[in-house]
């Protein structure tokens, strides 16, 4: 994914990325190592 050329842009990918992690952590088999990486993301 190219460089987001705005704040709007910006914003707007990092949505994109919590809704990837929480559909994500939301699945029954979620791993520890997933978690850990959720967490350090946040």
């Amino acid at each position: 994914m190219p460089a987001p050329q705005n704040d709007t842009a910006a914003t707007e990918a990092l949505e994109r990325e919590a809704i990837a992690w929480y559909v994500r952590m939301r699945a029954d088999n979620v791993s520890a190592a997933e978690r850990q990486a959720f967490r350090a993301w946040l």
